[in-house]
């Protein structure tokens, strides 16, 4: 292996997911990450595992890959390791993969292939043409009839936007991730709204599947197409926020199943290299798949948690060291919110095995990392009082009657 203080991670983002990947590298060599992003987020502040590169004009790819490219230039001894955390990030290294490559190490998916799989209406096809449920849908463009067709479906729904890299590149206020209209006028209005605010791609509406499980795979190709590792699992908690609906709060880890055997195949047949993160829905015992993120996923955490560590994975299949990651997991209960407030917000079979979990000493926070919080008391403090900012928000949107 390699010197593992040659190793310097670059994350692309700051958000959980990007604090998340820090914590694994962290775990597997001792190195600290250096996270660049558009904006400040509370959760790498105040961390001795990342260092915020920040730059307030990151809305512009001119001004990033100056920024990167710079940075490299005062690094040249080491082994630079690129991790874009977001899905804008990830479109942005596909874009500028020739230049980043002389002074990065990185695996992301074919530009094309990116576009393909990112693109939820082309995605929904390839699905089809391995054989993957998917929850029926209609795809309308810009210039369609939209009135006409929107009162040919059935409601409740769920709308969103085909291409979400695209989508978040114009916001508004009330953002969504995602719609639910109750009828024909509320599905009018978000399509009206996203293009009135210059969304000009697909958007989809999609058939609402009640009281369904909810389920997240997160796997790694490796430059073969070969599945590197995949970690399965059970969300028992969501956030409800305007622009975090669906962020997942609390996983149990589960068994790979037969779902993920096929989402394994199809992307290596594809010949996809890279992270992959699938949204799935179980209803009457069918699995069907939402969308794939072509990262490591806002959650992440859960895989290392679980016992496979995603920055020792990435380092072996770049060359960097000679040992693989362990690719074997164990099931554990990871969550973001606190204890208490996970307790009473799931439903109770879910609760009762994370109970179980816990007490087995497989419960594990997103924010206790215990190596970031000794002998640290601002990040300390961060994590009480943004622990207790999730409790409001979460007794909020419940009283709201968003988990009803």
């Amino acid at each position: 292996m390699k010197e593992k203080s040659k190793i310097v991670p670059i994350i692309l983002g700051q958000d959980l997911g990007a604090y998340s990947v820090a914590k694994a590298f962290f775990d597997a060599f001792g190195v600290k990450s250096h996270a660049f992003g558009r904006y400040k987020c509370g959760i790498s502040e105040f961390s001795r595992i990342i260092k915020i590169e920040f730059c307030s004009g990151y809305e512009s790819i001119d001004t990033l890959l100056p920024e990167l490219i710079s940075f490299a230039k005062k690094k040249r001894n080491k082994e630079l390791l690129l991790v874009p955390a977001t899905d804008s990030y990830v479109e942005f290294v596909s874009e500028n993969r020739e230049e980043l490559q002389k002074f990065y190490k990185f695996i992301i998916p074919d530009a094309n292939l990116l576009r393909k799989l990112t693109d939820k209406a082309e995605f929904y096809t390839e699905l089809q043409n391995f054989g993957i449920d998917f929850p029926d849908f209609f795809l309308l463009n810009e210039g369609d009839n939209y009135a006409k067709r929107l009162a040919k479906f059935s409601y409740p729904a769920v709308l969103k936007p085909a291409v979400s890299a695209e989508y978040w590149r114009h916001p508004f206020p009330g953002m969504k991730k995602v719609y639910f209209p109750k009828d024909k006028d509320e599905a009018g209005c978000a399509v009206a709204c996203l293009r009135y605010y210059g969304y000009r791609e697909g958007i989809i509406l999609q058939k609402f599947i009640k009281d369904a499980e909810i389920y997240v795979y997160t796997a790694f190709f490796n430059e073969k197409s070969e599945c590197d590792f995949g970690v399965f699992g059970k969300v028992v908690l969501e956030e409800i926020g305007e622009t975090s609906t669906g962020n997942h709060s609390a996983i149990i880890t589960e068994e790979r199943c037969e779902i993920t055997e096929k989402l394994d195949r199809m992307l290596s047949n594809l010949g996809y290299t890279g992270f992959a993160n699938f949204d799935i829905l179980k209803s009457d015992g069918k699995f069907y798949v939402l969308e794939l993120n072509a990262r490591q996923g806002r959650s992440c955490d859960y895989i290392r948690c679980a016992g496979v560590n995603i920055a020792e994975s990435l380092a072996y299949n770049l060359g960097i060291i000679n040992r693989p990651g362990k690719k074997h997991y164990n099931k554990i209960f990871w969550h973001y919110p606190s204890l208490k407030i996970c307790f009473k917000y799931m439903n109770r079979k879910d609760r009762k095995e994370a109970k179980r979990l816990k007490k087995a000493k497989l419960a594990f926070s997103a924010l206790n990392y215990r190596r970031d919080l000794l002998l640290n008391p601002r990040r300390l403090s961060y994590v009480i009082v943004h622990t207790k900012r999730m409790a409001r928000r979460f007794k909020r949107d419940y009283l709201k009657g968003a988990y009803n």
